[in-house]
C-alpha cells in the first residue's frame, strides 16, 4: 500500500504512519532485538545464521587434532557422533516460547513488548487509512444478523487485532521452507471450498527491505484450494526428488533426476512467485493462507526487521505459531525472586 501526496509538484510517495512514530518504532525494535538476543544467550539457544554449521562438522575428520596418540573414531562411531551433534543443534536452534519462537536458523519471530508503545500506538493497530481496508476485507462490512434490533447479534465479521510482532532476519539467515502461517479450517475436508479471508497479515517494514537483506517470497493465488493443492503437491514432490538426489538414489538417466535440474528461477517463473522490496513505512497485507517465505539475508552486517500485525475475524483463534513456556519470567515471578533474595537471612 503507497500513496502519493497530490499535493506536492512533483508527487512524492508518503507513508500513512507519521514520520515520528515510524522512528521510534525503529529505535524501539533494536532495544527489542538486544534483549530477546541476549536472554537466549543466557538459555543456551542458537539463533545466530553461522552457528547452525557447528553440527555439520565431519567428526570422523582428525585435522583439528594430528597427534598420532588420538585414536581415530569408526566411521559408524563418527556417524553417530555426528547424528547426536546434529540432535543437539536441533534442540538449541529450534525453540518455540511463548514470546519468541525460532523460524529458521537466523531468523526470529518475536512478540515480546508487543503490548507496549509504540507499537500498541492507535496509528499503528487502529490507522485511519490502514484499519478500515483490513476490516472491510475481514467482513467488518456485513450486515448483523437479524438486524438492527436484534439482542447480540453479530455478523462474525470485522477485524480483531490478534498480537502483532517483529520478525528479525540476521546476516546469513537461511531461506524459509515455503508454508502457509497457519493451517485451514477444515483440514480433515478433502473437497476445499473457497472461503474469504479469516485472518490477514500485515507487513511494515523498519528499514529499507532490498534484495540483499532478502525480501519475502509470495506464491500468487495459492489461498485458493485448487492451486493450493497443486502447489502443495509440487512443492512435496520437489522435496523427496531433492533428497533422493541429494543421496544418490535416483538413477542418471531418470525423468526425476532432469526434474531436479529444473532450475529454481524457472519453478518460480512457472509460480508466478512476487518478491516486493519494500520502503520504510510502505504497508503489503496477505491473506493467511497464502503460501510464502523469507529469503536469505545476504548482508554480513546488517540485520532486516520487519513488523507485522495479525488481524482476524472476532472468532478466530491463533494457536500454532508460539509456545507457552515463557523465555522471560513474568512480573510475578521477577517480584517473588527480589522477595526471596531481600528475605534471606545472612549467615
Amino acid at each position: 500500500v503507497q500513496f502519493l501526496d497530490t499535493k506536492a509538484s512533483p508527487r512524492r510517495k508518503v507513508s500513512i504512519f507519521p514520520p515520528h512514530l515510524m522512528n521510534e518504532l525503529v529505535e524501539k525494535a533494536k532495544l527489542i532485538e538486544a534483549e530477546v538476543c541476549n536472554r537466549l544467550d543466557e538459555v543456551g539457544k542458537m539463533w545466530r545464521a553461522e552457528e547452525k554449521k557447528y553440527a555439520d562438522t565431519d567428526v570422523f575428520n582428525s585435522a583439528d587434532d594430528p597427534s598420532p596418540s588420538k585414536k581415530m573414531p569408526s566411521r559408524e562411531t563418527a556417524a553417530q557422533e555426528k547424528k547426536i551433534l546434529q540432535q543437539q543443534q536441533k534442540q538449541s536452534t529450534s525453540f518455540r516460547y511463548h514470546e519468541v519462537a525460532s523460524r529458521c536458523p537466523g531468523r526470529l519471530d518475536v512478540r515480546w513488548k508487543m503490548d507496549e508503545y509504540p507499537f500498541n500506538d492507535p496509528q499503528i493497530v487502529a490507522n485511519p487509512i490502514l484499519f478500515p481496508i483490513v476490516n472491510s476485507l475481514l467482513g467488518g462490512n456485513l450486515p448483523v444478523i437479524g438486524g438492527p434490533d436484534s439482542e447480540g447479534g453479530s455478523s462474525g465479521g470485522g477485524a480483531t487485532l490478534t498480537y502483532a510482532g517483529l520478525i528479525f532476519s540476521f546476516p546469513d539467515s537461511s531461506d524459509q521452507p515455503w508454508h502457509m502461517d497457519g493451517a485451514t479450517l477444515f483440514p480433515e475436508e478433502q473437497n476445499f471450498v473457497d472461503l474469504p479471508p479469516y485472518a490477514l497479515n500485515v507487513f511494515i517494514p523498519l528499514d529499507e527491505i532490498t534484495d540483499e537483506l532478502g525480501p519475502t517470497e509470495f506464491l500468487p493465488s495459492s489461498h485458493l484450494a485448487a492451486q493450493a493443492e497443486h502447489i502443495d503437491n509440487d512443492l512435496s514432490e520437489w522435496a523427496m526428488i531433492n533428497s533422493l538426489a541429494d543421496c544418490g538414489s535416483l538413477p542418471a538417466t531418470s525423468k526425476a533426476r532432469a526434474k531436479v535440474e529444473f532450475s529454481e528461477n524457472e519453478w518460480m517463473d512457472r509460480h508466478s512467485v512476487v518478491a516486493p522490496c519494500l520502503e520504510l513505512g510502505d504497508v503489503l497485507i496477505y491473506d493467511y493462507r497464502v503460501c510464502h517465505r523469507g529469503t536469505r539475508n545476504l548482508s554480513k552486517t546488517k540485520t532486516r526487521p520487519m513488523l507485522y500485525l495479525m488481524y482476524s475475524r472476532p472468532w478466530f483463534k491463533e494457536h500454532l505459531n508460539f509456545g507457552t513456556e515463557r523465555l522471560f519470567p513474568t512480573k510475578d515471578e521477577e517480584s517473588g525472586t527480589a522477595s526471596a533474595s531481600k528475605n534471606r537471612v545472612k549467615p
